[in-house]
Order: structure tokens, then C-alpha cells, then sequence
């Protein structure tokens, strides 16, 4: 799978950074850029957040990590200061020492207001979920059913990865321009497609002006 005559980068950075450049303000604020990586159990999306961090890393951008989870978790281990402090009524405790802070918060947190806390401390926040919110997405579907499902669940989709034939998925797309799909087996093309669009919202934070 992939592109046989060898433009598949410069068409899906290109086609990507179109998008982009015809997105609304709703998500341009004075917060932090965002950029969501979404599909479902198993599509890949840690695997290309990690390598999003460590080549935006490498080109100098502070970047930030958020995650949704599906599931309840545990704020601190049973028995610890900051537990005792939760169960006792509190409805925020921070645990900070000379090297770490951690930030427990006994409710909900938006992208929004994640990406609002962080804002002035990174250039960036990759978002692993968050379906529903409406930041720039970048989707991995493993068969043209997820897709589908996707498409009902999300908006704002900027790049399709996908682990089946891009020739099947376009076959299957209800819309006339479908944002680019690219396959998961194209591993250069996917990381400078996505790369391209985390430049991009950078670069239009830091040119937006001060509200």
C-alpha cells in the first residue's frame, strides 16, 4: 500500500495544510495549539503521538500531552497524604517536589481548559481522544467500518491514517473532498503529514493576535 509514484508526502502535506487554512476560528484561541489523535482500542494512536513528541522535541517545540480515558482511575494510591486529603473532601490537591508536580483534580477536565492551563508553558498539546472536541484531528481507523463510526462521532478530521487500502476508504467516503488518507504502512509519509499539521497550528498560534 502507499503511493507508487512517490508524492504521497507532498500531496498529503499539502492537502492537509489546505484544510487547515479553511478551518473556523472556533479553535483558534489565546490557549495553546491542540491537535487530537483519535480512533479506536488498538489503531496506533500512542505510537504516533510518541513519535509527534520526540521529532517536535527534536525541532525545539515544548509540547504537551493530554489523554482521555474511558475507564475510572485512581488519582493517588490508597493510604498516601494526597489520597487522605481527596477522601476527606478536598476537591483539588497538588503533590510537588524539587523535580515533579502533579495536578489531582476530582472532576472533568475539557480539552479546552487543559489546553488553557498549559498555554504559555508549551507550544503544543497532542491529545490522545476527546472525540467530541472540536480541535484538528488526525484519525486512525483499522477497516472502513471505523471510519464510518468516526465520521459520526467527530468533526474537524485533517488527516486519515488507515490500516486497510486508502483506494477502499475513498471508495467509501460521503464526502466529494475527503481530507488525504494515507496508509499506516507509509511510516515517512504519515510522520511528515502529521508533522506538517502540528507546524501549521503552531505556527498560526503564534501569528494570531493577543484577544
Amino acid at each position: 500500500m502507499g503511493f507508487p509514484d512517490g508524492k504521497g508526502a507532498d500531496r498529503g502535506i499539502a492537502a492537509a495544510e489546505q484544510g487547515l487554512l479553511r478551518e473556523g476560528p472556533q479553535w483558534l484561541s489565546p490557549q495553546a495549539a491542540v491537535v487530537q489523535i483519535v480512533g479506536y482500542k488498538n489503531s496506533g494512536k500512542t505510537t504516533l503521538a510518541c513519535k509527534l513528541i520526540a521529532a517536535l522535541t527534536a525541532e525545539g517545540y515544548m509540547v504537551g500531552t493530554a489523554k482521555r480515558d474511558a475507564h475510572q482511575f485512581t488519582l493517588d494510591d490508597a493510604g498516601t497524604d494526597s489520597a487522605r486529603h481527596l477522601e476527606h473532601g478536598a476537591v483539588e490537591t497538588v503533590l510537588t517536589s524539587g523535580k515533579a508536580t502533579r495536578w489531582m483534580r476530582q472532576a472533568p477536565t475539557s480539552l479546552s481548559d487543559i489546553a488553557e492551563c498549559m498555554s504559555g508553558r508549551v507550544d503544543i498539546v497532542i491529545a490522545e481522544g476527546f472525540k467530541r472536541e472540536p480541535f484538528p484531528k488526525i484519525a486512525l481507523v483499522r477497516d472502513p467500518g471505523q471510519m464510518a463510526d468516526l465520521l459520526q462521532e467527530t468533526t474537524n478530521v485533517r488527516l486519515w491514517i488507515s490500516w486497510f487500502s486508502p483506494e477502499a476508504a475513498m471508495n467509501g467516503e460521503p464526502d466529494g473532498s475527503p481530507p488525504p488518507l494515507l496508509s499506516i504502512c507509509d511510516d515517512e509519509v504519515v510522520l511528515d503529514s502529521a508533522l506538517s499539521i502540528c507546524r501549521s497550528l503552531c505556527s498560526r498560534k503564534m501569528s494570531a493576535p493577543a484577544r
